[in-house]
């Protein structure tokens, strides 16, 4: 086929200025016809991307990354401030949204192919009208899809219609509610088709709920269905072999660098960053997280071998997850960032787990023999000190020096092991009490807000001259 027309629309020279352009008109579309021409427009650059999957793997690549990066070292057509002000800002955040969406689109392209989701075994509990434990609605997300298809493929003591809502769980319980796509389960397989909007600069988060009304059913609480998703995106399919070339060829590494600058003063903070760029990374690291799991669990024949620290730095994931814990905490009920942002915290709680149990991010995830980067994920700790989160970060502290995560009873058994380790060298370094003093602190701040140790770390002490509580001169020491 020849396939030069493609090359000619496809390349950066043709997109880059076009997503320049329609950021720069959609940031301050003053009026209803300007924005819906905006709107139409801003779909043309997902339409000329999508064609990308017609080119072989090395040159979807070459273009790609080559148009993503012209944008980030685009010139914006500056406009008099005193006319439009922040013009210029917004427009440089725009663009950069988009290419983070781009990112993002491309990779859940490749990687969320097809999944299943069981209830109640993939559910979260929350408690019911008695306060016993029960399962919630079953979550679906499939961040930057388009479109996905759910279909109900088996199902146990359903009496009822299963409901699907994107309105959010509570709604996906009520079958009065007229936005919601209803899935019979008397004769089955049956799909539905859910859309998503999609918008220039706006990340779609592909999110559902689907459960059935539980006071009418008759299940008994035995009630038990598989749904099967399979996502639908700009790109279509990308296959596998694609993100390997872009792996090893850095540009996954240099685009994160570029999206997220580190500050001199302070590397790792994220400042000056859009929330729709940070958005992006995080869910981007999710997707990777999807892949990393579904190796953990030998469910990939062929893993991608160029998904390594060095490709995807891990100092950049624990960068944006500390950015999200930190705005969701200082997040109100009351604010526009507030849904969004716990939205986000549940997928950087997912992210990090699953980067701690990978053989490959372990050392990555410390820091290195010096463990640089055990003071940036306490301080993840000690920000909010939720015990959901808490129990998430006591099982990645144990998971990335080799031990048992499910084994962590409690924050403080997790503390005690990097003070174990590092007091059992018997010549202490200055970077061994500069990762102690944050562990010491840490401790500290949990018993301050009312957490308490078991009776077995509260009656553990080093004898005189023994600092390993491991030692053998130690054992029977109270």
């Amino acid at each position: 086929e020849d396939l030069r027309m493609v090359r000619g629309v496809c390349s950066p020279k043709v997109i880059a200025p076009l997503v320049s352009h329609i950021a720069s008109g959609t940031v301050l579309s003053d009026s209803d016809v300007a924005r819906q021409m905006s709107h139409a427009l801003a779909e043309v650059p997902d339409a000329l991307l999508s064609l990308l999957t017609l080119l072989p793997e090395k040159e979807q690549i070459k273009l790609l990354s080559g148009t993503l990066k012209d944008l980030l070292n685009v010139n914006i057509e500056e406009s008099d401030e005193r006319f439009k002000p922040g013009h210029n800002r917004r427009t440089s955040d725009a663009i950069k949204t988009w290419v983070g969406r781009g990112i993002l689109i491309f990779f859940s392209a490749a990687l969320l192919t097809e999944m299943e989701r069981i209830y109640p075994k993939d559910c979260p509990m929350e408690k019911g009208p008695d306060d016993k434990p029960t399962p919630a609605p079953l979550p679906i997300m499939v961040p930057g899809a388009q479109q996905v298809k759910i279909t109900c493929v088996k199902k146990k003591a359903m009496t009822i219609d299963i409901l699907v809502s994107k309105e959010s769980p509570e709604a996906s319980t009520d079958p009065n509610n007229e936005e919601n796509f209803v899935i019979p389960t008397k004769n089955l397989p049956f799909s539905v088709q859910v859309p998503f909007e999609t918008e220039f600069s706006v990340i779609s988060s592909g999110r559902a709920w689907c459960c059935f009304d539980k006071t009418m059913s008759r299940g008994e609480n035995r009630e038990e269905f598989k749904m099967r998703i399979e996502p639908q995106f700009m790109f279509g399919a990308v296959r596998r072999v694609a993100l390997e070339d872009f792996f090893a060829g850095g540009h996954f590494r240099k685009l994160v660098e570029t999206l997220l600058p580190a500050p001199t003063d302070d590397p790792n903070s994220v400042r000056g960053v859009p929330l729709g760029v940070i958005q992006a990374i995080n869910w981007v690291y999710n997707v990777i997280a999807f892949e990393l799991e579904c190796t953990i669990k030998e469910l990939r024949p062929d893993p991608i071998k160029a998904l390594n620290p060095h490709n995807c730095p891990v100092h950049h994931l624990l960068r944006v997850v500390r950015t999200v814990v930190y705005r969701t905490v200082a997040s109100r009920p009351h604010e526009a960032d507030y849904e969004p942002m716990k939205l986000q915290m549940v997928a950087a709680e997912s992210t990090i787990y699953t980067f701690s149990r990978a053989m490959a991010f372990r050392d990555a995830m410390l820091g290195g023999a010096k463990w640089k980067h055990l003071p940036l994920l306490l301080d993840m700790m000690k920000k909010r000190l939720e015990p959901q989160w808490v129990s998430t970060m006591s099982k990645v502290l144990a998971a990335i020096i080799n031990r048992k995560p499910e084994d962590m009873k409690s924050p403080f058994q997790a503390l005690l092991l990097y003070l174990d380790i590092a007091m059992s060298r018997r010549t202490m370094e200055t970077s061994d009490y500069k990762v102690i003093t944050p562990v010491v602190s840490v401790y500290a701040d949990l018993l301050e807000a009312g957490w308490t140790p078991t009776y077995e770390e509260t009656q553990a002490r080093p004898k005189h001259g023994v600092p390993s509580l491991r030692d053998p001169a130690n054992e029977g020491a109270r």
